[in-house]
């Protein structure tokens, strides 16, 4: 990714840390939404296979609206599914920079892959909303045309959809999960550690998918009303049991991501969070048997919280663990960047024993606004200066820091100038006025 590492700039150790701020920030926005759309899509499509055998009307009803709960928002699905692992690309590239790693191709590519998996799933999910449309009208050639168009879109975008998002989700947490491996430099597409943590992903992607259905259907607006006792009691059997057994999964496939995991990257933050995470699923089982056994829909709105939790310890987890892998990398970066500083400072600065010219600076800095007896922008000096005579002092302080005196002209904007720069131009001004 050369033209990538092309808009590499230096980088602080103060911006570096904030890099792995905002990488943690995309991630928890991303994560959550990119889980639920894509296991939504599986468990639609599933759901959807599952109906057309068996002729079971509440599959179809589950398949429709487990997509339009995934695909809830034609926005959100742009900004938090599209844009999101673009930012991570860019941030990777700051942070990875000088690293021989494919972490960033990885999720270059998972980031342009997705963006026709995401338009494909919202046509999945827009297209039953044109079959229900359609099947209002009368009967016509026109009606038929525009059902059948529908039925077709149905039928190839979902699937399409789902593919390509599997892709796409796969290279940009294969990508995160090389960067954390990125000083052993491998390279290979397929590997133990990513197939764990696309595992990983998946799990919680089923969990966040039944348990955002539950709250949905039980708790969501008082939870669905006019629906039948066994709809209900069928819905919470199903993905009551799907959150368990993926809940289940999730605990065991966290703590093979934590062995995979290089010794030289596991600390005890990283340790922490896991625990962290496992903990926070004990939470939402309560939640889950609350609303299997006791019938409290209300449980899911303290369980979609651990839930995010979850996701909050996964995250943070990761960025432990990467912190730790490129900190050698990260130090050297700052390095640079410090001596970068030094030498621009340096080349910038008057050489040694060189008298800082207040001329100069009048002529770049105040000449555009100021004449010494005719006004322009700012007032002649001839008629400002005076007040200062003996008072260098308070010249020298508005000069660094001015404030509105006179209504009849704007506010002096601060010129950025340094205490010998500001100290130069107070005593050029004032030793020149008289004489112009």
């Amino acid at each position: 990714m050369e033209f990538l590492d092309k808009l590499v700039l230096p980088q602080s150790a103060g911006h570096i840390q904030l890099l792995h701020y905002m990488m943690s920030l995309v991630l928890f926005v991303y994560l959550p939404f990119v889980s639920l759309l894509l296991c939504g899509l599986a468990l639609s499509l599933c759901a959807k296979r599952k109906a057309k055998k068996t002729q079971d009307t509440v599959m179809m009803r589950y398949s429709i609206d487990i997509i339009e709960t995934a695909a809830f928002n034609k926005v959100v699905g742009f900004v938090l599914l599209i844009i999101s692992p673009f930012v991570l690309t860019f941030i990777a590239v700051q942070l990875l920079h000088g690293i021989a790693t494919a972490a960033v191709s990885f999720i270059f590519f998972g980031a342009i892959v997705g963006v026709p998996g995401v338009f494909l799933a919202f046509a999945y999910r827009y297209s039953y909303e044109i079959e229900r449309v359609m099947e209002k009208f009368e009967p016509s050639p026109d009606a038929d045309h525009y059902y059948k168009s529908a039925l077709s879109l149905n039928n190839y975008s979902g699937p399409w959809a789902l593919i390509l998002m599997l892709f796409s989700v796969y290279f940009v947490f294969a990508g995160v999960v090389q960067g954390i491996y990125a000083p052993e430099a491998h390279f290979s597409i397929v590997t133990e550690a990513f197939i764990i943590k696309f595992l990983t992903l998946l799990a919680f992607g089923f969990l966040v998918t039944a348990a955002v259905m539950l709250f949905k259907y039980f708790y969501w607006d008082g939870g669905l009303k006019g629906e039948s006792d066994e709809f209900m009691e069928r819905s919470r059997k199903e993905f009551s049991k799907l959150a368990m057994f993926s809940g289940y999964a999730l605990p065991v496939l966290v703590l093979l991501h934590i062995v995979h995991l290089p010794s030289t990257v596991v600390t005890a933050q990283t340790l922490l969070f896991a625990v962290l995470a496992v903990l926070m699923l004990f939470g939402l089982f309560h939640a889950i048997y609350n609303v299997t056994k006791k019938n409290n829909g209300a449980a899911m709105s303290w369980g979609l919280l651990f839930v995010i939790f979850t996701a909050m310890a996964l995250i943070m987890g990761d960025q432990s663990a990467l912190e730790q892998s490129t900190k050698m990398n990260s130090m050297q970066m700052a390095a640079d960047f410090d001596s970068m500083m030094v030498k621009t400072a340096a080349a910038v600065a008057p050489p040694a024993g060189e008298e800082i010219s207040g001329e100069n600076i009048f002529n770049t800095k105040c000449s555009a606004c100021h004449k010494w007896d005719v006004k322009l922008v700012g007032p002649p000096y001839k008629e400002t200066l005076p007040k200062y005579e003996g008072k260098m002092d308070e010249l020298i302080s508005f000069i660094t820091h001015p404030t509105k005196k006179n209504p009849d002209y704007p506010a002096m904007p601060e010129q950025g100038l340094k205490p010998k720069e500001v100290e130069a131009i107070a005593k050029y001004i004032m030793a020149t006025y008289k004489t112009k």
